[in-house]
């Protein structure tokens, strides 16, 4: 029934209705009523497994196998972060579009790079591969200090650390 306008609608035969939710998604912003979510069966979906992600990454980008797979890497690094203002991981889409950065020239070190701005403090992060193990930097300064990154940066070696 539609209260306000006294009516009451009848679905058609067949008719289905799917919603799509990521609850963990700008949560604060968009979350779903009690009383929606108690009306609705829950699917839970977790990240492909490494193999597939990679797969997915290769297939959609049009990047090497290697290239892909570091960055799958990275994307299983930032998942893991335990640090306060992350709200958004390195989803599949977001590694892909980092694959064809590479696939257009940025050297793969600076497409995986972030800059988290919070409340008070900016955090960089940059996760990267060298000899075969997976490595996180953050930095966390009061304002972005663009110089101040750099110096950091230069002092991981970062660029040559593919």
């Amino acid at each position: 029934p539609i209260e306000r306008l006294g009516e009451t609608l009848t679905a058609a035969p067949g008719f289905c209705l799917v919603v799509s939710y990521n609850p963990g998604y700008q949560s604060v912003l968009k979350d779903l009523k009690d009383s929606t979510r108690q009306r609705m069966v829950g699917i839970e979906f977790d990240y492909p497994s490494e193999e597939v992600e990679i797969g997915i990454v290769t297939a959609e980008s049009g990047t090497s196998r290697q290239v892909a797979a570091d960055l799958v890497r990275f994307a299983q690094a930032i998942r893991r972060l335990d640090v306060p203002g992350i709200r958004e991981v390195s989803s599949t889409r977001v590694l892909i579009a980092a694959a064809r950065l590479t696939e257009a020239g940025l050297p793969l070190p600076e497409a995986a790079q972030y800059l988290l701005p919070s409340a008070g403090a900016v955090t960089h992060v940059a996760v990267f591969a060298h000899g075969g193990r997976v490595y996180q930097a953050l930095m966390t300064l009061p304002q972005d200090d663009p110089a101040a990154w750099d110096s950091f940066r230069a002092g991981l070696a970062i660029d040559s650390a593919r």
